[in-house]
């Protein structure tokens, strides 16, 4: 079952009833969430913060996890390992890139189908999507390396009526 939870931003207060949409799919207070940086965070600036953020619903942003600079593979088990896996924000196009050149997408895809809840702020959701050419309206620039634009496709298509009754939008 596909368990996504897409914010523009984490930190507006209209959010809660999507942060309480995140606590229903974990369904404990106790959940370990891994981070992907979309792009490298040496003093992990961002990472705190939201950890900071998760802390507030007792969760806890265990791991973090870098694509570029400071990459390690050996990281990569542990974060899938997690409950949830939180996409970072920044330019959607380089997250992309080191996203594809670490070979992630579709381990992305199947964590999100079978394993786990998979979080995406801004540049994150976007990355959710069939494709990723709508970052430039958030005002990101392509990344010159980046040939493809396809992003993890996990948006969901209904086959009915009920199946749309049944499902709750945040």
């Amino acid at each position: 079952m596909r368990q996504l939870v897409l914010y523009s931003d984490q930190v507006i207060a209209v959010n809660q009833h999507v942060d309480w949409y995140l606590l229903q799919l974990l369904g404990t207070t106790a959940a370990r969430i891994g981070y992907i940086s979309s792009s490298s965070d040496p003093k992990r600036q961002y990472f705190k913060v939201k950890q900071q953020y998760y802390q507030q619903y007792d969760l806890e942003l265990a791991f973090y996890v870098e694509l570029d600079v400071a990459y390690k593979a050996e990281l990569l088990d542990p974060l899938f390992a997690c409950d949830a896996i939180h996409l970072s924000g920044g330019n959607t196009y380089y997250f992309l890139y080191w996203l594809q050149q670490r070979g992630l997408m579709e381990r992305l895809q199947h964590y999100a189908l079978y394993q786990g809840v998979l979080i995406g702020i801004s540049a994150g959701a976007i990355m959710m999507t069939p494709e990723v050419a709508s970052a430039r309206l958030c005002g990101d620039t392509p990344y010159a390396p980046l040939t493809t634009y396809q992003g993890l496709g996990l948006e969901h298509r209904f086959s009915n009526q009920d199946e749309i009754a049944d499902c709750t939008v945040v």
